[in-house]
């Protein structure tokens, strides 16, 4: 509670401190807000494999703006609390939980070769401790994640763009049973230089240096750090068409002496398009390594084809369909300090994750959207938890 009551007053002060320079310059409306509605149903409430619980998450998120935008900046200062209540908690979860978002995305333009662009979302959960006659059937589950961009993009030449970026990822449990097991960190540092070889074609070039942190508790280390060098190319091959890719390696190397270094191919590649305004889709195929999904893997090595496709059938109404395939290989990322008692599959093999939703987007007025969703989630996984999942959402926003 103590961190929710510092995350408050932080949100409060900026609040101000921003508000009192967008009065000055800001151009239009300072201030935007909206209420979110959101019912959700599930028949795997703890994706679990067994034991299957069906339960109903009802949330209520209101969201206001703070906007400021002149012709060479834009800044938007927003705060997102949300209350949901669930219909069939089981033993150890509540059924009310506060949860809170405060972001801000920064674009500034102080040359016509020059942008500078910052992306920061702090979110909390707070989800105390659940006790009966004294005792506590389970600890506190709050935590916090914090999550930040910065980047510049510079032209260089008429014909060559350079992106320095950066960018860091922090998860952190109150509870330290909770923390020791899942508590994370990741930091990215990169560059990509971008020549245009002719109107509808261009290279690429990145490199990109990633840091994965994890709690170690007694012995078990997860660290590792990963070098990705990339060549690319992308091709227009209509107005509406391109294609393009990234081919390179990774290395990574890890903190645990017991795991080998290794380096491994990484390759990235798209389409995207449209055969109308109203129809646009877009498709990629990956395979890269990062960090594990199951614990107490260090990484994982993946490949993953995804698609998407989104058709406007009428002005007011949006069809999306997506679906992601994903393969993950864990061999040889098991620290070896970890006790086989704490594996809950093998020591090492393949997870297969399939995830499929569809969603239609409806424009009730200028005011007022609505939205349906229906996802399927199942994951076939030799280290980890194997289960399948269904899941079906209303959502009601109101714009003020």
């Amino acid at each position: 509670m103590k961190s929710l009551k510092q995350f408050v007053c932080v949100m409060v002060a900026l609040t101000v401190c921003v508000g009192q320079l967008a009065a000055e310059e800001s151009q239009g409306d300072r201030f935007r807000f909206s209420v979110n509605t959101r019912a959700s149903y599930t028949d795997n409430r703890d994706a679990w494999e067994a034991d299957e619980e069906s339960n109903w998450d009802f949330y209520l998120r209101p969201r206001i703006d703070l906007l400021f935008e002149s012709e060479s900046s834009l800044f938007d200062l927003f705060y997102t609390p949300a209350l949901r209540y669930r219909s069939n908690p089981s033993d150890i979860q509540n059924d009310t939980e506060f949860q809170h978002d405060l972001g801000v995305t920064a674009k500034h333009r102080p040359s016509r070769r020059t942008q500078l662009r910052v992306n920061e979302q702090l979110s909390l959960s707070d989800d105390p401790s659940v006790t009966d006659g004294g005792r506590t059937f389970r600890g506190d589950q709050s935590y916090y994640l914090n999550s930040i961009r910065a980047g510049v993009d510079h032209m260089v030449t008429k014909k060559s763009e350079l992106e320095l970026y950066a960018q860091n990822r922090i998860k952190r449990y109150d509870e330290e049973v909770m923390s020791d097991r899942w508590d994370e960190d990741r930091t990215d540092v990169g560059a990509q230089l971008v020549r245009h070889v002719s109107r509808n074609s261009r290279l690429t070039l990145e490199g990109r240096y990633s840091a994965y942190g994890y709690e170690n508790s007694g012995l078990i280390m997860r660290d590792f750090d990963s070098i990705l060098v990339a060549a690319g190319a992308e091709k227009g091959l209509s107005k509406n068409l391109s294609v393009g890719g990234q081919v390179g390696a990774q290395k990574q190397s890890y903190d645990d002496a017991g795991l080998d270094d290794s380096t491994n191919p990484f390759v990235k590649l798209f389409v995207r398009g449209s055969t109308t305004p109203a129809f646009r889709l877009t498709g990629s195929l990956t395979h890269a390594v990062r960090d594990a999904d199951a614990y107490p893997f260090a990484s994982q090595e993946y490949s993953e084809i995804r698609g998407v496709v989104d058709w406007d059938t009428t002005p007011k109404t949006t069809l999306t369909l997506s679906g992601t395939y994903r393969m993950s290989d864990y061999e040889d990322v098991v620290p070896s300090a970890v006790p086989l008692v704490t594996l809950l599959g093998e020591p090492e093999g393949d997870e297969t994750a399939i995830d499929v939703y569809g969603q239609a987007a409806f424009k009730v007025s200028d005011q007022l959207t609505l939205l349906l969703r229906q996802r399927f989630h199942d994951v076939d996984s030799d280290v980890w938890v194997s289960y399948t999942k269904n899941t079906t959402t209303l959502e009601l926003t109101k714009y003020f």
